[in-house]
Parts: C-alpha cells; sequence; structure tokens
C-alpha cells in the first residue's frame, strides 16, 4: 500500500499541509491538516491551490479509487479542471454560473452534470439547492429549511462538510442532501443568536432532532431510521 500523500493548501489556519493517510476510515483514507487539529471529513479534499498541487493529488484519489469530493469556488481555468475530477461536485450558485455560462441555477446544475460523476450539487443560500446525479440526470429541487438566521458564516463550510461525512458513511446522495441541509439550517440558527464560528456547528444530535421536527410522515421515520447509520464511527 502506498504511504501518505501530502499536498498543501490554505487549512483553517493560514497555510498548512494536507496528508492524505492510506487505511484509516471507511473507505480507506483519512486526512488531517499538519499542525491543525481538525480533521478533514471522510472524503478526499480540496485546496484553493488548484492547478500544480491539488489537481495531481485529485487524479491519485481518482486512480487509487478514493472518490473526491469538490468545494470550487476558484474562478480560473485549473478550478475548472478540478471540478472535472470531482466524483461529488457542491459549488455555490455563483461558480456555477461562472463555469457554466447559464444564468438560472437549475440550468447551470445540468451543464455541470454533463461531466460524469456520481452528483452534481449547486447550492443557492436560501433558495436551497439543486442536485443531479448519475443514476437520475433530471436536476431536482430541494428547498432550504425555513430558519430564523443569526449568522449565515460557515453554512455553506457546514453544508459541504456534513454532505462529505453523510456519502462517505454510503447514505444515498439524497439523503445527504437533506442532511447537509439541516446543519447548514442549524449552523445559521446559531442557537438563537448565542453562538458564533465553531460553537455554532451544530452536534448530530441536533440535527436529527431539528429533521424529526421538519419532515412529515411517511418520509419522517425511514429517513431518520438511515440517517442512523451516521452515528457508526
Amino acid at each position: 500500500m502506498e504511504g501518505p500523500t501530502t499536498a498543501y493548501c490554505g487549512g483553517c489556519r493560514g497555510a498548512s499541509q494536507c496528508v492524505l493517510q492510506p487505511g484509516a476510515l471507511p473507505g480507506g483514507w483519512r486526512g488531517r491538516y499538519a499542525g491543525c487539529a481538525d480533521p478533514i471529513r471522510d472524503a478526499g479534499a480540496a485546496g484553493p491551490y488548484y492547478g500544480a498541487v491539488t489537481y495531481p493529488v485529485a487524479e491519485k484519489a481518482r486512480r487509487l479509487g478514493v472518490p473526491v469530493l469538490g468545494d470550487i469556488e476558484g474562478y480560473t481555468e485549473p478550478a475548472k479542471n478540478l471540478a472535472a475530477l470531482a466524483d461529488y461536485l457542491v459549488v455555490p450558485k455563483a461558480w456555477a454560473t461562472w463555469a457554466s455560462g447559464a444564468q438560472d441555477p437549475r440550468e447551470a446544475c445540468a451543464a455541470l452534470a454533463l461531466t460524469p460523476r456520481l452528483a452534481t450539487v449547486v447550492t443557492n443560500g436560501v433558495d436551497g439547492c439543486y442536485l443531479s446525479t448519475q443514476e437520475d440526470g433530471a436536476v431536482r429541487h430541494f428547498p432550504a429549511f425555513k430558519v430564523e438566521v443569526f449568522d449565515t458564516n460557515g453554512c455553506g463550510d457546514t453544508f459541504h462538510g456534513a454532505f462529505a461525512l453523510a456519502v462517505a458513511r454510503n447514505l444515498a446522495v439524497e439523503d445527504a442532501v437533506v442532511f447537509a441541509s439541516a446543519a447548514a439550517a442549524l449552523k445559521g440558527v446559531a442557537a438563537g443568536g448565542k453562538r458564533r464560528g465553531w460553537e455554532a456547528l451544530p452536534k448530530l444530535d441536533a440535527v436529527l432532532e431539528f429533521l424529526g421536527g421538519q419532515i412529515r410522515e411517511p418520509e419522517r421515520s425511514p429517513l431518520l431510521a438511515r440517517l442512523e447509520a451516521l452515528r457508526n464511527r
């Protein structure tokens, strides 16, 4: 088995090393910023250096069968090239419309999904998000949960992290989108405005409780049963 792959990216505390280590998590990989206590989610992570460093790492991950989740916002051709390697592409409307040339987020999602991948997600704030999957090419709209928002800072990253966790635990992409949307909503709620930053990140139990109050039967019970897989370590 090959040894760790190290890439340089802009971590949460400035430029840092992202170490991809075989054999530690489901799917055989783990990631961690060197010098940073925050583990990268269970999928491949793409930092802002889309050219000389990140692209070869993503290529290697694909060759080794490691799913790559692309959270891409750079408005450059290398960023587009990296997006083409993503098995799961989750991008904001602004990037999706720029990269696709389509102004409508649904049309942008459809255009980006022409590149073969497991799923394409275009997020659009309070409007929710748009999803196209390899199994179902039709673009579907997932409304955002209606909450009283106190702080939207970090909601997008919360969505990406929750989505990555869900797909790494082998949940269906549709369930991953719902779970990620709920986590992002609770991040925005920020405990009624009492928390900020990392302290506002919701716990799993809080997300499941929130979903239990938002989704009606007969969909609620089966969804919550499937999401119990997120408790597995």
